[in-house]
């Protein structure tokens, strides 16, 4: 188990890794690219008989992003966690989508291969996403104000 000391405002802002710098400029560059992407989604969307909720599911991640985004330049403290539901929902998302092309795409393997393919990459990344806002010391001290003891 870790320890925490959490740190006054004037500490936070003088420590070494206090902001958006470091592996977050990667952090916020993928959620304004996430929200280009889920808008771009959801105006092309074409899964066969659920065009509307598929639609609807890219807007509220596009939303999502855009939410993500101003709480991480904002650095408020519900940043980390918001970022994880949201990640985690993503996943649910994907792993939906893969069973409902198994469904309606089993005679197309290559279609299948590239949502498994898709899907793979996705978790990887989320997994070290959320792994990167578990324990990175940036987003300890930049979101909730405290370091390891």
């Amino acid at each position: 188990m870790t320890s925490w000391r959490t740190l006054s405002a004037e500490e936070v802002i003088t420590h070494a890794h206090f902001g958006n710098s470091g592996w977050m400029i990667l952090v916020i560059a993928g959620l304004i690219s996430g929200a280009a992407s889920a808008a771009s989604e959801a105006i092309v969307s074409n899964l066969n008989g659920l065009k509307l909720f598929e639609t609807a599911i890219h807007i509220g991640f596009a939303v999502y992003f855009v939410v993500c985004f101003f709480l991480a330049l904002g650095k408020h403290r519900r940043f980390p966690t918001v970022a994880i539901l949201g990640l985690s929902l993503s996943i649910a998302w994907q792993l939906f989508l893969l069973a409902l092309y198994y469904l309606f795409y089993s005679d197309n393997l290559n279609w299948q291969g590239f949502s498994i393919v898709s899907v793979a990459v996705e978790l990887l990344f989320t997994v070290a996403l959320i792994g990167y806002l578990l324990r990175s010391e940036r987003v300890n001290v930049t979101y909730r104000s405290r370091v390891r003891v």
